[in-house]
């Protein structure tokens, strides 16, 4: 019987040890939810690493403690619902002065939201990045040209905050899907939308433009899909002059050296994305500009979306490896 208790109460403190261990690493996240990463004294950027493969993660889910701010505002519109225009940091723990890939979400310009990224934070985060997701004002509330700029605004507001997080002002990316490709390829075009917010092309490091065909707006209008194409048409309207004025392609010359990096990725459903990527790509190299093109004709436009992060998405690992190509050389 005194055996008994003696088990009883060492089972007992286990417990409480356990439990007090629990609460302690609970409040650490909650703590590390709220506060920027802590600044590293010796200020050295570290290596990029690779995207863990499914060997090391055989569940299919990668699990990288970050530092998580949410709905951080980065333009104040009037009269606009302020969630609209705010981001949310997932800010790596693997040190500082990390690269930053800042994310588009997509939509079809009217529908979206920045919550909305699956394992790409987790992702960006277990390869050293801090990852930015941003919110913008939709259709119809705000047109394209102005959610373009509104995305120019918060890279602006990342290429001046992002060091609070562990980032690297000077090594900033752009990836977006579907609309969210679009707004990002045009952003990376077009220099008037950085230049409104005092930065150049040069604050771009990289684009990664995730499954859209919207790089010349005016071949889309002109070719209309009959089923679809009513999403098109809330988005640029009848004037070809804004179907111009919104295409990425437009803005692409051999004498625009200042144009970053770009890769360029498809789906399998229409053939018209394929023909898009391929014609923009073309563009793109022809003036001298180092692009790539991804072709995932296997996939959904869905499915490239959500299955960017899973461990063997083949998507993910050239994302990565492009992006690692342009590192090595800064």
């Amino acid at each position: 019987m005194r055996i008994a208790k003696i088990a009883i109460l060492l089972i007992g403190a286990l417990l409480i040890s356990a439990c007090a261990s629990g609460w302690r690493s609970q409040a650490q996240n909650d703590a590390r939810s709220t506060a920027p990463v802590d600044q590293n004294p010796a200020n050295t950027p570290p290596a990029v690493t690779a995207l863990p493969t499914s060997a090391e993660q055989p569940e299919k889910q990668i699990n990288v403690r970050s530092a998580i701010a949410r709905d951080i505002p980065y333009l104040e519109t009037p009269d606009a619902d302020p969630k609209l225009n705010s981001l949310d940091v997932f800010a790596s723990e693997q040190g500082e002065n990390l690269p930053v890939m800042v994310y588009i979400h997509g939509g079809g310009w009217r529908r979206g939201d920045k919550a909305n990224v699956s394992l790409k934070p987790q992702a960006f985060n277990a390869a050293g990045f801090v990852f930015i997701s941003v919110n913008y004002r939709l259709l119809p509330a705000a047109d394209v040209p102005t959610q373009a700029q509104e995305v120019a605004a918060a890279i602006a507001w990342v290429h001046t905050h992002i060091s609070e997080y562990g980032g690297d002002p000077e090594r900033i990316f752009l990836m977006g899907h579907s609309a969210g490709a679009h707004l990002v390829s045009l952003v990376g075009a077009d220099p008037a939308y950085l230049e409104n917010q005092g930065l150049s092309l040069d604050a771009l490091q990289g684009v990664v433009s995730l499954d859209t065909q919207a790089y010349d707006v005016s071949q889309i209008m002109e070719n209309l899909p009959l089923v679809g194409g009513e999403i098109y048409q809330q988005a640029f309207g009848t004037d070809p002059a804004f179907w111009k004025r919104l295409s990425p392609s437009e803005y692409i010359s051999p004498e625009r050296t200042d144009l970053p990096p770009f890769i360029v990725a498809y789906t399998g459903a229409q053939a018209s994305r394929r023909i898009a990527s391929e014609q923009f790509v073309q563009i793109l190299t022809n003036a001298g500009i180092q692009a790539e093109l991804l072709p995932a004709p296997q996939k959904t436009h869905g499915e490239i979306n959500q299955e960017f992060g899973e461990p063997d998405d083949f998507v993910t690992q050239a994302v990565f490896d492009f992006l690692n190509r342009i590192l090595v050389g800064l």
